[in-house]
């Protein structure tokens, strides 16, 4: 199960199944540098061991949707398989939704350095490689991201030569711990005879066959009789034989024994996208983009493309179109540093003028998948950038930076994707978004979107806040002054009692304090006392629900 503490919102989008598997793409044509392709092996040497495993149990299964928990393969989960809230039965956003990540539980795993992020040599667990001395990973030691999350991972095979490896601790597994959960991804397979096992104190209690993966999935393994309080051994091992004089790619992370002694976890939480008030996708737009600026200010004669021009194959050579993996459909724009061969790029791709000027609480929202090959350098990066001059070479230096990230950002070379949401002042703006990087894979982008809570923001009461965010919509109160915090102004509220109603109970509680200073829920007019004024606004409420307020608020929650 992936713990992810991250509350990132997700869009929803109808996806397409497609049929291709990270690293399991055509080889790559050969690179100046000879890094290995996606369908490579570990950059090392060679090995020797059999082993004949006998009478095998395989109790695996996918991921759990409606546990409130982000499974790999899964957008959200809500923790119920209800489809038209916002999370599907199977646990995808859907259209017309965004969700926030579920927090998963405090920690209850008993398996120490679940995700190898103590790198190697690893103080948790005991590492053999044949070949490699261990199959531990990250980006530096292996020249690519493979992680599921974080930085390092398990690597089991890579090479076209006999290997060999293992991971083990001891652990001791309470009762309450009843399922082993990891992630695994297989990439390549040379034959179905390689494979991946778990054992505890030496049973095998999962013998998994190579054979492909649409990405991560995660995998569950029940652990009785083992769960007795007592201390095991938890071992991972493969065996890949090279019978074809090719390589299996087997990758392991995010391993989780939980004894449920943290608190629940969060489900996703999911709301409406706010209105759309203009969008742009590049199905369209092969080649020249239209209506967008391309410029570059690095010395390669490069700038974004589109996933249908036979230049950014993004992993996909030979692929036309190349596959969008943000999680949009058609084609997407995209900038590919791979494609492109040695040397630094820098490149914008700039929207036309936004109008936000009229807008209430303006959004820009995206879909994207971003990858760097090695580990981050200074010239890796992705960001947004909104000025309102036009864009060009020249004017981009006056632009802020609203978004920038060094770090992977979906699926590598699949979906899913990942999305954005970022909040702009109101004006007029054009947004650039920037590429950067140094022969080290790509950026793809596609339904970029501007939102807002209204396109043109009416403010019915003048007091400078928008009828959609204003609190007491038919009274100006520039300060939205909410003292008992229920979402509706100080000017609007004379629900006292906070029941919805304002009758002579809330009467009752005015009178109590009448005269009174330093009162607070009571002087509506926010001038220090409960007095005649506050009565008159109470009056012309009577036996009415409080507000109207435009923000979600303890009577009218949205």
């Amino acid at each position: 199960m992936e713990r992810s503490t991250s509350r990132i919102r997700r869009r929803g989008v109808a996806l397409a199944c497609i049929g291709y598997t990270v690293l399991a793409s055509t080889a790559v044509a050969a690179r100046p540098d000879s890094r290995p392709s996606l369908r490579g092996m570990r950059p090392q040497e060679a090995a020797t061991k059999a082993g004949t495993l006998a009478a095998l149990r395989d109790h695996a299964t996918q991921a759990v949707c409606g546990d409130a928990l982000l499974d790999a393969g899964e957008t959200c989960d809500d923790g119920n398989v209800v489809n038209g809230d916002g999370c599907s039965a199977t646990c995808q956003v859907e259209p017309g939704f965004e969700c926030t990540d579920p927090i998963p539980p405090s920690d209850g795993n008993v398996v120490a350095d679940g995700s190898f992020e103590a790198g190697t040599p690893n103080p948790s667990w005991t590492e053999f490689s044949l070949q490699f001395g261990t199959p531990l990973c990250d980006p530096v030691s292996c020249m690519r991201h493979g992680a599921s999350d974080g930085d390092w991972w398990a690597w089991f095979g890579g090479i076209d030569e006999f290997e060999q490896a293992s991971l083990e601790q001891t652990v001791t597994i309470p009762p309450a711990a009843t399922m082993l959960s990891f992630d695994l991804l297989v990439g390549t397979c040379d034959s179905n005879t390689d494979f991946l096992g778990v054992r505890i104190d030496g049973s095998e209690l999962l013998h998994y066959n190579c054979a492909l993966t649409q990405g991560y999935v995660t995998r569950n393994v029940p652990v009785a009789p083992f769960n007795d309080g007592a201390a095991h051994t938890l071992r991972f091992e493969a065996t890949t034989f090279a019978t074809n004089g090719h390589n299996s790619n087997l990758f392991v992370d995010r391993v989780v024994l939980d004894d449920h002694s943290g608190g629940p976890p969060v489900p996703s939480e999911c709301r409406p996208l706010p209105p759309l008030c203009q969008g742009f996708d590049f199905d369209t737009e092969s080649g020249d983009l239209g209506g967008w600026t391309r410029f570059h200010t690095s010395a390669p004669a490069v700038d974004w493309g589109t996933t249908d021009d036979g230049f950014c194959w993004s992993g996909t050579p030979d692929q036309v179109p190349a596959l969008n993996v943000t999680g949009g459909s058609g084609a997407a724009a995209c900038a590919d540093s791979d494609a492109a061969g040695p040397g630094v790029l820098d490149l914008y791709l700039c929207s036309p003028l936004l109008a936000a000027g009229a807008a209430a609480a303006p959004e820009i929202g995206f879909r994207y998948n971003y990858q760097i090959f090695e580990a981050p350098g200074p010239d890796d990066h992705f960001e947004v950038l909104t000025g309102t001059a036009p864009p060009s070479a020249q004017s981009i230096g006056s632009y802020a930076r609203v978004f920038s990230t060094n770090e992977n950002h979906g699926a590598l070379t699949s979906l899913p994707g990942d999305e954005e949401h970022i909040p702009i002042a109101a004006q007029n703006v054009y947004a650039c978004f920037r590429y950067g990087g140094d022969f080290d894979w790509y950026a793809q982008l596609d339904d970029v979107e501007l939102r807002a809570a209204a396109c043109v923001a009416t403010d019915g009461d003048g007091d400078g806040v928008a009828d959609v965010l204003d609190n007491c919509s038919v009274v100006a109160n520039a300060s939205q002054r909410d003292t008992d915090g229920d979402g509706i102004g100080n000017d609007c509220d004379a629900d006292f009692d906070q029941n919805c109603n304002v009758n002579f109970l809330d009467l009752g509680l005015m009178k109590a304090v009448f005269f009174q200073p330093g009162t607070t829920d009571t002087d509506m007019n926010g001038d220090g006392n409960t007095n005649f004024q506050d009565l008159g606004l109470l009056k012309k409420g009577f036996f009415l629900p409080p507000g109207p307020s435009g923000v979600s608020n303890l009577c009218s929650p949205h």
